[in-house]
Order: structure tokens, then sequence, then C-alpha cells
């Protein structure tokens, strides 16, 4: 229990810091601040004290917030003995994970992603030259899906009657398998049957995966080498080429 003046020293300190952090924390920060305290809950209720440390906010912005994220289905609130506890919710956990692997996204340079998408623009230039029939590659296509939901894809290349859809990454591993989802829901939503994913990494490896109507394969290739990139994709494309319509 804090006494009466210990709790207004407090809450002028933190609105002091507030003041100061502002211009650092944005409205999404301090949210993820306050959903990344149930991290390690285990689903157990959480009082406001412990809240305001973690999330390093005064009483009243405390307040304001946690009001905002029950009513927003992100938290969940329950009145025990007098006092307010909070619980994470199912969709307040798939916020949480948004926010967090945006953090991680928005760390990383777009340069070097820009440079990746060049290789694999033109190796796939060159990959499908060597093939008899008409094809076609379409950069940064924006299709809106059957759910309304409007999908991006790095690349569509249409080959003998299929369509595939490309997205290539440069993020960390803390973001792939969130990025390989998307890409496998726009997929599906786009009713395009043949996805790839391609990504840089320290070893070559190629997985492919069959879901439902999509084909999918997961493609690593280690950092500038051009030479392997083509030989991959020329691999990937044969096989797709091979293969009979979905």
């Amino acid at each position: 229990m804090f006494n009466n003046n210990y709790r207004n020293h407090y809450n002028n300190y933190m609105g002091y810091r507030q003041q100061k952090d502002r211009k650092y924390r944005s409205e999404i920060n301090i949210i993820e601040d306050i959903l990344s305290v149930f991290k390690k809950t285990q689903g157990k209720p959480v009082g406001k004290t412990r809240i305001m440390y973690a999330a390093n906010l005064n009483t009243h912005m405390l307040s304001m917030y946690l009001e905002k994220l029950v009513r927003q289905g992100l938290l969940r609130e329950e009145e025990r003995n007098g006092r307010k506890y909070y619980t994470i919710t199912p969709k307040g956990m798939l916020a949480l994970l948004f926010i967090s692997r945006l953090n991680i996204l928005l760390e990383y340079s777009s340069k070097s992603t820009d440079e990746l998408v060049s290789q694999v623009h033109e190796s796939i230039e060159k990959t499908i030259k060597n093939y008899g029939f008409k094809t076609s590659v379409i950069r940064d296509f924006n299709l809106t899906g059957s759910t309304g939901l409007l999908h991006r894809f790095d690349f569509l290349v249409k080959i003998k009657g299929k369509n595939i859809g490309i997205y290539v990454s440069t993020s960390s591993e803390d973001v792939q398998q969130l990025e390989y989802l998307w890409l496998l829901l726009g997929l599906l939503d786009s009713n395009i049957n043949i996805g790839l994913y391609i990504r840089l990494g320290r070893t070559l490896s190629i997985e492919k995966k069959d879901y439902s109507n999509v084909q999918m394969y997961r493609i690593e290739i280690p950092e500038n080498n051009t030479t392997t990139l083509n030989r991959v994709l020329s691999q990937v494309f044969e096989n797709i080429i091979e293969t009979k319509n979905l």
C-alpha cells in the first residue's frame, strides 16, 4: 500500500517522465508495454500496480489505457475484494504478436530487401527465357481477395497456365513464420495455387509443402550468391511446370 504523500510524489514524477518520453513512445508502444506484462503471468490476473510499474505509466494514463484495452477486447477486467485485476484475451495476445513483430520489421533497412527483390527479379527473367512458351512477370502485384483483404506479392509469375505468387524477405527469424503464414493466407484468399517464400539465410535450403489447394516453396538463399539463386529458381520452376495443374 502506498501512502498518499508517496503516491502523489510518484504520480508527479511519472507525469514528468511521460512528458519527457512522449516523443519516444507512441500509443502503440505504450499498448505493447502494457500487453507485454502478461507474457509471464500464464493467464493469471494482474493488478493495476504491477502494470503501472512495468509499463512506466502514471495512474491517470494507466486507467485511460486499461479502459480502452478492455473496451477493445484486448484485456478482460474483474474485481476482487474491491480491487481490479486484468487478464489478456486471445485477441490481446494476437495484437501483442503483431505489434512486436511490426517493431522488429521496422528495425530492418529496406535497402537490403530492395537489393534481394531486384536479384530475384533478374533471376526470374533469366530463368523463364529458357522456356519456349508464353510467360509473364508482374512486379509489386496487388490483388483483392474473396474476403475483401488486399494482398501484395513482390511478383506474380504466369507460366504455362499457372499463377505463382512470390514473397521476398530479409526479415529476422522472429517474423519469418508470420510472413510465411500471411503469404499462405494471401494465396488462398486470392485463388493462387503456388507460392514461393524466398529469404536470405546462411545455408541453401528448399522445402515444399502442400496446403489444401496451395503448393508452398520455402527457399533460403545464402547472401550475395546470385549463381545459387538462379540455379534454385530454375529447379523450382521446372518442378512447377512438370506438375499437373491443381
